[in-house]
């Protein structure tokens, strides 16, 4: 052993200086790497490191590869150049681990490896054809948690590897690791951010982050924005660059007028962290906003704004069209009522209580309730015609009864109808109906039958039976005062026009008649020879009894019918200036029109706007109610002229007047049963105005946690980029990806939510069903123990439906069927053609549904799952029946469910 003056082992200083070379040499090199990983993309910083490694070790070749975080496979990476000059070899981007041979050892053993003979070295399974020949190599594992991230190795050193190279190696290594570490995370960090700005600024209400500016007293007096998105923009109409930085009060012209109580609750939440919501109303721009500010750190506050405007307008048209409802009912003496029978709980609208003369607070609600109000002779039928109806399995009921009223013990008649509702399995569940309070009718028919007995008898002793009208005679026969007024109340009723004309077509009784008749058509002398025309000519020939629907001159409907008094046509029963509400005017012909006759165009274009539209049932009704009230007043007419011939005395004028008093009354009866129809109109449009409207509201509050996780997700990525790097900030990232994935679940509660909630117009096209399955798939994450088979008839014709709401039907029962498969399962989806229906099926072998939960398995906010909405499957049906089609379902707990869409092809 060699030693030197001093008598120090030689061999041992030569170690020691080796050491310090390579330490000093190794920091240069990390120096260098860290420089250009600064610069360099992946594959050249690979390159770079592989190509030192080797020069390091004095080797030839050299590789570097990743390994899957299952360490089940190599990902192929990158080799020095010396390796690749000879080598033809094939290979591919990824190399399974139980193929590889014993160069990938030091991902099995987890260490460093040598093989300095690797001719004779062991757990060899051969290398590709072309593959460079080895001698000897060395492999080093990256390690990190436990797992293998990357290997690189290096290989035909002349002299054998040793614990040195390894030394070295490693330490660079490790280095490279932290860069590689370093980038992904900066990678998924910007990804993170370019995601989160992406939803930042698509948002469908505005943001802001602001920061609250105190005076000398520390009192709240003006705040500035720091961050806004688009949505903000857009509401307060302001670009960003123009108020970002500044005090509100001078960037937002809009809030110089709102009072100082919205700063002193700006500023409470920005000093005490508490979360306020609020309404505000601003002038500039007549709008209403929802404001929702919450503080993630003192001194500053965020708010999250939303336009709410047509929500309140929405909200004030309710409240009025509830308004009419209710006095329509008043009016109508109509009340409606419901009865569940699974519950026997009974709900009466308030009309119904003063029909019944009880108090809402001393009724019990039930169907026994209801009975001991009702007349104890009428009782029993009442009972016994209601449960009959149900036990025959009719559709409907219908009775008339009397009632005692409790506080009074007046006896009144009501006439009751209803028709009831079923569940799934044929059984009535529900019954909803309405009561009319029809006393004042009673007593009229009544009276009405006297009159007529008592005309009877004089009309027979009336001796010349043929009477001669005259021209003129027509206004002196009928009272014109009295049916005007009647036809008034009645047009509050219909709004339907109407008018008694005669034959040289002057108008006697006129109502409802529409601003383009009145102030146009009649007013010019062309266009009102048209009206006349079309009053007198198009209505000539019609038989008594007959009635006409037709189009006027000026191209709006009328419906006409004869007036005969006996057998002479004496004036026409009109009603009109209409259009159909599923037809599409014309308008090209008004303004051709109001060209042709000097009208002023856009004042004559706003009443043609304002024209009616009624359905054909609705003026159908009407046309038999008209040819009705023709035939009376022609018989009435007949025996007013014949009594004025024949009645001389006192007595025989008071008869006379008694029976002006039963047509009134008549009339009466007649609008009573029009008033009935029309409330029950107005009732079901309300009701279903309603629903849209709960069902927005709705929307609106699912999406605030929406907005608020947004925005807290926002000022969360604020905060972290400024911590160093560390685990605690790889934790908080992993935190934001966990909240980003809640914003896709929350996402898909307010989209079913919207689709339940707004009108559905399909657009139907052609569709290749096939494909819209494939496509409604490639959407749902569907897990590997869930195996996934498709049964689609070959040549399968095209089905003409919405192509988007096909898609997103399938995708829910997709998802549906999956979450009902936690444990994993079959999922079978088939379509094909029977008969002439396209029948497309979802199965599933799931958990199935239970039984008593499957009568109301469509119906909105019904869920059996822990984390459902209750919204998809209300959404599938709701988008099937809107494009002609038909769902139905078979379920079995414990052996799955099958839902089958059915279309018309």
């Amino acid at each position: 052993m060699l030693q030197d003056a001093k008598g120090e082992k030689e061999g041992k200083r030569l170690r020691s200086r080796k050491v310090r070379e390579d330490t000093l040499g190794s920091g240069k090199f990390l120096l260098e790497l860290y420089r250009k990983a600064l610069t360099l993309p992946d594959q050249e910083l690979y390159d770079y490191f592989l190509d030192h490694a080797v020069n390091l070790t004095k080797s030839k070749i050299g590789f570097f590869h990743f390994v899957s975080d299952d360490q089940k496979t190599i990902a192929l990476t990158t080799w020095n150049k010396e390796a690749l000059k000879n080598c033809t070899a094939n290979y591919v981007n990824h190399y399974p681990m139980a193929e590889a041979g014993n160069w990938a050892d030091c991902i099995r053993f987890r260490r460093p490896i040598i093989y300095n003979d690797f001719k004779n070295s062991p757990n060899q399974k051969g290398l590709p054809k072309g593959h460079v020949t080895l001698k000897r190599m060395l492999g080093i594992p990256i390690i990190e948690k436990g797992k293998t991230k990357a290997i690189f190795g290096v290989g035909n050193k002349k002299a054998p590897y040793t614990q040195r190279d390894i030394d070295q190696l490693e330490l660079i290594g490790t280095e490279l690791n932290r860069i590689i570490s370093q980038r992904r995370a900066d990678a998924e960090l910007l990804e993170s951010k370019e995601k989160y700005q992406v939803l930042f600024e698509n948002m469908v209400d505005g943001f802001a982050f602001c920061q609250m500016v105190y005076d000398k007293q520390d009192k709240p007096r003006d705040f500035i924005c720091l961050e806004v998105n688009q949505a903000f923009e857009r509401i307060l109409r302001v670009k960003k660059e123009q108020v970002l930085g500044k005090k509100a009060t001078e960037a937002f012209h809009s809030l110089r007028n709102v009072g100082p109580h919205v700063f002193n609750t700006l500023g409470l939440v920005a000093s005490t962290g508490f979360e306020e919501k609020f309404e505000i109303f601003i002038d500039a721009f007549g709008i209403w906003l929802d404001v929702s500010a919450f503080s993630p750190k003192k001194g500053y506050f965020a708010v999250i704004i939303e336009d709410i405007t047509q929500r309140k307008k929405a909200e004030e048209a309710l409240k009025e069209s509830e308004g009419h409802l209710k006095r329509s009912q008043e009016i109508a003496h109509v009340g409606s009522w419901e009865l569940d029978l699974v519950a026997n709980k009974l709900v009466w609208t308030d009309e119904v209580y003063r029909i019944f003369g009880v108090k809402r607070s001393e009724f019990g609600a039930t169907y026994e309730d209801f009975l001991s109000c009702v007349h104890p002779d009428d009782r029993e039928i009442v009972d016994k015609q209601y449960n009959a109806s149900l036990d025959e399995g009719k559709d409907n009921f219908e009775i008339e009864h009397r009632v005692v009223k409790k506080e009074s013990g007046e006896v009144r008649i009501v006439h009751e109808k209803c028709f009831h509702i079923r569940d799934k399995y044929g059984e009535v569940i529900r019954s909803v109906g309405m009561v009319q309070d029809v006393t004042e009718r009673k007593k009229a028919e009544q009276a009405l039958r006297e009159s007529e007995e008592r005309l009877k008898l004089k009309l027979d002793s009336v001796l010349s039976p043929d009477i001669e009208i005259g021209e003129n005679d027509l206004a002196n026969i009928i009272d014109v005062p009295s049916l005007q007024s009647t036809m008034d109340r009645l047009y509050e009723v219909t709004n339907m026009g109407f008018a008694l004309i005669d034959l040289k077509g002057k108008v006697l009784v006129g109502t409802g008649w529409q601003d383009i008749c009145t102030k146009f058509h009649r007013v010019n002398p062309r266009t009102c020879k048209n009206c006349i025309e079309s009053d007198i000519e198009l209505s000539r020939g019609l038989k008594k009894g007959q009635i006409s629907l037709y189009k006027c001159k000026n191209s709006m409907w009328d419906v006409v019918t004869p007036l005969f008094i006996g057998d002479k046509h004496v004036g026409n029963v009109f009603f009109g200036q209409f259009f159909f509400d599923d037809e599409i005017p014309d308008r090209s012909i008004f303004v051709t029109q109001a060209e042709r006759y000097g009208f002023n165009k856009e004042e004559y274009l706003a009443a043609f706007d304002r024209v009616p539209r009624f359905s054909r049932e609705n003026t159908e009704a009407l046309m038999r109610f008209y040819a009705g009230l023709s035939e009376m007043l022609s018989k009435i007419s007949l025996a007013n002229l014949k009594l004025a011939k024949s009645l001389n005395t006192q007595k025989e004028l008071q008869f006379k007047l008694e029976d002006k008093a039963a047509e009134v009354k008549a009339y009466a009866s007649q609008m009573e049963q029009l008033a009935e129809q029309r409330a029950k109109q107005l009732k079901d449009a309300e009701r279903l105005s309603a629903i849209g409207a709960t069902a927005g509201m709705v929307g609106h509050d699912i999406r605030n946690p929406l907005q608020a996780i947004t925005n807290e997700l926002y000022l969360a990525r604020k905060e972290i980029e400024a911590l160093p790097n560390g685990e605690e900030k790889t934790s908080l990232q992993g935190s934001i990806h966990s909240i980003e994935e809640n914003l896709v679940y929350i996402n898909k509660i307010v989209a079913d939510l919207q689709d339940f909630a707004r009108p559905l117009n399909p657009k139907p096209e052609p569709v290749f069903i096939k494909k819209s399955i494939a496509d409604a798939l490639s959407m749902v994450a569907v897990p590997d123990n869930v195996k996934v088979t498709l049964e689609i008839q070959e040549n399968m014709q095209q089905l003409k439906v919405d192509p988007t709401m096909i898609k997103r039907v399938i995708v829910n029962l997709v998802q549906n069927a999956v979450q009902a498969m936690p444990k994993g399962g079959d999922l079978t989806i088939t379509a094909s053609t029977k008969k002439h229906n396209m029948e497309i099926s979802v199965e599933d072998t799931g958990e199935g549904i239970p039984v008593a939960v499957q009568h109301k398995l469509f119906t909105p906010l019904m869920t059996t799952k822990a984390k459902g909405q209750g919204f998809g499957l209300a959404v599938v049906k709701r988008m099937t029946e809107a494009m002609g089609g038909t769902v139905a379902f078979w379920s079995e707990e414990g052996k799955g469910t099958k839902f089958t869409l059915k279309f018309p092809v």
